[in-house]
């Protein structure tokens, strides 16, 4: 049996298509950073671009990482449930926690530690854009 492809049943975020393994693949690397911060909390300092080294430090970054795996398991979870429109809304949230990190650690440890950050916003707003963008496209076509 051929089923036509239909505004029915075609998804908004088809798994073959590039933005969609982007999309994934970014999802994945936070869950990463998540559970390696978790296990390994210094490290995920060191990538966060903050030095933490009492145990009241560390378990700041351990929140952090907890964070992380949460917002990750949420986007893969839009992922599959097709949910674009949620997960562009997220990216724009993700965005502005990047903003805030990158104040936050320009604020505590300079520009070189911080520039990342800054990238991280720039990154995550042009996928939110892009991903939003591509919704409505779709409805539009509809």
């Amino acid at each position: 049996m051929n089923v036509k492809a239909s505004p029915e049943n075609m998804r908004s975020l088809p798994y073959r298509a590039p933005s969609t393994i982007i999309l994934l693949a970014l999802a994945s690397g936070f869950l990463f950073l998540g559970v390696r911060g978790i296990i390994f909390p210094s490290a995920g300092a060191a990538t966060l671009g903050i030095h933490a080294s009492t145990i009241d430090g560390l378990g700041l970054m351990q929140t952090t990482a907890a964070r992380n795996i949460g917002l990750s398991l949420l986007a893969l979870s839009m992922i599959i449930f097709d949910q674009r429109r949620a997960l562009a809304g997220l990216l724009f949230a993700a965005a502005f926690v990047s903003i805030l990190d990158f104040l936050i650690v320009l604020q505590t440890s300079g520009l070189n530690r911080s520039i990342k950050h800054l990238a991280y916003f720039l990154l995550l707003c042009a996928f939110a854009i892009v991903t939003s963008a591509k919704r409505s496209q779709l409805v539009e076509k509809e």
